[in-house]
């Protein structure tokens, strides 16, 4: 974070640019200076498959591979760190359905028993998406 904006980048090797941007109590150095004996990450720590989640919460009824709960936790994640509030109805569906796929991965009939629409589901991770974006700074 930086400025109240969450750092993306691209690749592991601008992890040290975004820790040299980074809020100095945020970047985890003592009393408030930047951290420079933190491990640099060499490759991808994290995937979130955005695209892939729409497309399972469009047409699928199982999440398998876990695809789509890990973005959802990922979003939450990274909206807890912009301190946004997600609009009631959207965080509901979200937090529902993340319930259901940390005990059961399908999650097609369980939309149905619970009377939540495919579209909801999606409107709710696109405005995440949106809001992330909004907060967010690219470095490239």
């Amino acid at each position: 974070m930086a400025n109240g904006r969450i750092l993306l980048f691209s690749s592991p090797a601008l992890a040290a640019r975004a820790l040299q941007l980074a809020d100095k109590a945020i970047a985890g150095g003592p009393q408030g200076t930047v951290a420079t004996s933190l491990p640099i990450p060499k490759q991808m720590d994290v995937l979130c498959d955005m695209a892939q989640s729409l497309f399972l919460v469009n047409s699928q009824t199982d999440d398998s591979d876990g695809v789509l709960l890990d973005c959802i936790a990922c979003l939450d994640d990274l909206l807890r760190a912009t301190e946004l509030n997600v609009p009631a109805n959207y965080i509901a569906v979200l937090n529902t359905l993340a319930e259901r796929l940390e005990r059961n991965s399908e999650f097609g009939g369980f939309l149905a028993e619970q009377g939540i629409d495919r579209e909801t589901v999606e409107d709710a991770i696109m405005w995440c998406i949106g809001a992330i974006a909004v907060k967010s700074t690219w470095i490239g």
